[in-house]
């Protein structure tokens, strides 16, 4: 007798129902999902692998062209000078950072604190501008 033949009555008969509900796909899924034993792991990689740019040096020439425009910017306040200004800006959470560029309305000019202050609300100091374009102001 082969191997198969004792159960060929059975063979062509329907498949049994259970007595119990069927679980959803969803909740099935769940059970073999992959999970984190090491909470926070996936986002402390994704830290380390973040970028971030150094510091650019500026030469002497670009830090005097800078120092003309916030003199010029600095004598001209009260016309709201509209300014595009790029800027280093220091990474909280690892060495370096980004350069941040943005046109910006120059609300006031902290000079003892060093820092351009605009009317959208952000502070930049003034030792970490990159460079500084303006429009010509009336004289």
């Amino acid at each position: 007798m082969k191997k198969f033949e004792q159960y060929a009555d059975m063979l062509d008969m329907p498949r049994p129902a259970s007595a119990r509900k069927h679980m959803a796909r969803i909740d099935r899924a769940a059970q073999f999902a992959p999970f984190s034993a090491l909470t926070g792991y996936e986002e402390a990689i994704d830290e380390t692998a973040r970028l971030t740019d150094g510091r650019p040096e500026l030469s002497e020439g670009e830090q005097e062209e800078i120092n003309r425009a916030l003199q010029h910017i600095a004598a001209h306040m009260q016309a709201a000078p509209e300014v595009t200004v790029s800027w280093f800006c220091e990474d909280p959470r690892k060495p370096g950072g980004e350069i941040r560029t943005a046109r910006l309305q120059i609300r006031k000019f902290d000079e003892t604190r060093r820092i351009l202050i605009a009317a959208e609300g952000e502070r930049i100091p003034v030792d970490d501008i990159l460079s500084i374009k303006y429009e010509s102001f009336p004289e």
